[in-house]
């Protein structure tokens, strides 16, 4: 059995280290006047023992840049975020390999705000091409519809590269997608498109045992993973108008309690793990002991 450790959460890191004042295009900032601090982090997740890392385009969108008067600079931050992470791979480990994250594309992520079908392709396809010829994979990450998906998948199949879905799911009740679909609904929906992975992403690590479950009785043929926060479960219903840090102050999850929910995952059939917001390099280093110690 091989179970591939994918990098954690980049922005905590970044913030950590950044001197920069957050806002909603800090992410591109900081590629453009502190990439050392982006490649520092690179390099942490690779030494604790990452097979993959991710670019640091999980908060850079067009919409986004729009916004800010930084649409210009679009390609140009995309193609400098793909460079900083292929320079650390070169310098840490060669045989690491690289996903481009394309992130939802919303200024906020509220599922019932999306844009066209056609509006996202066009998008997607757009911020796809950009980081194809720079990564091994593209993931569509953090997906709240199947809707959003198809579009993001369908415009990265066109690359040629392997596509990997990533859903984020609520926190309270069974396992739904934040827009309200079961798993196994948003699988079906992506059938017919060339996915090479189904994953589970940006959510509490308790709440990813039952719906992997149900993914892995859905997602037939194909790896799965889990990419969960480091924060215990949130209370409630989520609230996106609010900032992640603003709903309330989380217990943060340890590397040792972190592996513990891994060993779950990897026991209900994951091939893929990582981490999203707040696992960082101690928790990968933590997954990298646990996957040799079990070899």
């Amino acid at each position: 059995m091989t179970v591939r450790l994918v990098d954690g959460g980049m922005g905590h890191e970044l913030r950590r280290r950044s001197r920069l004042p957050v806002h909603s295009v800090w992410a591109a900032r900081q590629i453009l006047e502190e990439p050392m601090v982006v490649r520092q982090v690179h390099e942490e997740f690779l030494r604790a023992g990452a097979d993959i890392i991710s670019t640091n385009t999980s908060a850079i969108t067009r919409r986004k840049m729009n916004v800010f008067g930084l649409a210009d600079r679009f390609a140009e931050v995309n193609i400098a975020a793909c460079t900083l992470a292929d320079r650390a791979r070169e310098k840490i480990n060669p045989a690491a390999l690289i996903a481009g994250i394309l992130p939802p594309i919303n200024v906020r992520d509220d599922p019932w705000q999306m844009p066209p079908l056609r509006l996202m392709e066009a998008e997607y396809a757009e911020h796809a091409l950009l980081l194809a010829p720079h990564v091994d994979i593209l993931v569509c990450d953090s997906m709240w519809t199947s809707g959003q998906a198809f579009a993001a998948a369908s415009a990265a199949a066109a690359t040629g590269r392997p596509i990997w879905v990533a859903f984020t799911l609520r926190e309270a009740g069974p396992p739904r997608l934040r827009g309200g679909e079961t798993v196994s609904d948003a699988v079906n929906a992506l059938a017919g498109l060339p996915i090479a992975a189904f994953l589970l992403t940006c959510t509490a690590p308790n709440a990813m045992i039952t719906a992997l479950a149900e993914l892995s009785c859905c997602a037939l043929d194909v790896d799965i993973g889990v990419r969960a926060n480091g924060y215990r479960e949130v209370p409630g219903e989520w609230d996106s108008t609010k900032e992640v840090d603003a709903i309330i102050v989380r217990e943060e999850i340890g590397p040792d309690a972190y592996a513990g929910y891994a060993e779950q995952w990897i026991s209900g059939g994951a091939r893929i793990v990582g981490g999203c917001t707040k696992v960082g390099p101690a928790h990968i280093a933590r997954l990298r002991t646990m996957l040799e110690a079990a070899r």
